[in-house]
């Protein structure tokens, strides 16, 4: 497995990790009927998932794929 395969797992890997948790968060805060935790984490998950969505379809996601593309040339003889 190459170094950008490994890369490009390691970000699905760490944005899905990420939601899960803050999910999780939020369904504990919920059945512990906690509002103030209730009301935090969901500014957390909105700023959470608007990150990865960034990330994903963003100008980051592009960023990557031209450094994995000049990591690509850089490898060739």
């Amino acid at each position: 497995m190459t170094t950008a395969t490994m890369m490009a797992w390691g970000a699905i890997v760490t944005s899905i990790l990420s939601a899960l948790g803050f999910l999780a968060a939020f369904v504990i805060a919920y059945l512990s009927h906690d509002t103030t935790s209730q009301s935090l984490l969901v500014g957390a998950i909105i700023t959470n998932f608007s990150t990865a969505v960034s990330f994903w379809l963003g100008s980051s996601s592009g960023s990557q794929k031209k450094d994995d593309q000049i990591a690509k040339l850089s490898e060739k003889p």
